[in-house]
């Protein structure tokens, strides 16, 4: 009997850990279903208006590195590239003053942290440069601009020079490449000058011409007349007004019993 109990025991136990798993598999089933079905929500992207990291600082020169920057900086090559270049600023007319102070300032802190190869690379830039900086369609460039300006609104002009070439960092292409773009302006506005003082030029002529005819025909006409005169007996070309009247004999133009005397109160009645 004790073997039946103990044999019963194990059957119930057995049931209820079979019934426990059940359970908790239906519960993991549940719990897997809900997940699957619950709505998933994505990581928020990284901000795309992260502030900018700044630019790293040059690396610091070494006693050679400033040694052969200070021998570059007194040469002759450079001191004439760097005077040619300061006489250009004070000359031209595109950049206005505190433009051309921005310039000296830029200038003058890229150089200070150059390398010796990087200043040697500079000086040949500057050089090349100038050769555009110089040239006709670069003064072309720069006239069309100076008048532009003279007439521009402020607001205006600051636009048209936020458009001018960066002369420190762009190469001598790019800068001829943006020149000739104001030196074609300049071209098209001097050919349409141009043209508009030829048509001018041609109207007064012809108006000169027209006016010349007209004082030929009338010279014309007046001697046609005068000959016409002289041929009549006549003097200037004119009658006497009795001429265009008949003759009335005796009696005078109102009838008879009046006559012409002439003169104020020339008529009568004897």
């Amino acid at each position: 009997m004790g073997t039946n109990l103990s044999h019963n025991a194990k059957s119930h136990w057995t049931a209820a850990l079979l019934a426990t798993s059940a359970m908790l598999f239906s519960l993991g089933h549940a719990q897997t279903t809900w997940a699957q079905a619950a709505p998933k929500t994505k990581a928020p992207a990284a901000s795309s208006t992260a502030p900018a990291k700044p630019a790293p600082k040059p690396a610091a020169l070494s006693a050679a590195d400033i040694a052969a920057k200070n021998d570059i900086l007194k040469s002759s090559a450079w001191q004439e590239t760097s005077h040619n270049f300061d006489q250009w600023l004070s000359a031209q007319t595109i950049y206005e003053p505190s433009q051309v102070k921005q310039i000296k300032r830029r200038m003058s802190l890229g150089v200070e942290r150059m390398t010796p190869a990087q200043l040697l690379r500079f000086q040949s830039d500057i050089q090349e440069k100038l050769e555009v900086l110089n040239s006709s369609e670069a003064k072309q460039a720069g006239a069309y601009l100076a008048e532009t300006f003279s007439v521009a609104s402020p607001a205006y002009a600051r636009k048209i020079r936020a458009k001018l070439p960066d002369v420190l960092t762009m190469t001598a292409a790019q800068i001829n490449q943006q020149l000739d773009v104001f030196a074609s302006k300049h071209a098209a506005t001097l050919a349409a000058q141009k043209t508009f003082e030829s048509d001018r030029q041609q109207s007064i002529a012809y108006n000169e011409a027209q006016i010349t005819a007209m004082r030929e025909e009338s010279d014309r006409a007046l001697a046609r007349a005068s000959a016409g005169s002289a041929g009549s007996g006549k003097s200037g070309g004119y009658s006497s007004a009795r001429d265009y009247f008949p003759n009335v004999g005796n009696d005078g133009p109102f009838g008879p019993g009046t006559s012409y005397g002439g003169g104020f109160g020339g008529f009568g009645f004897f």
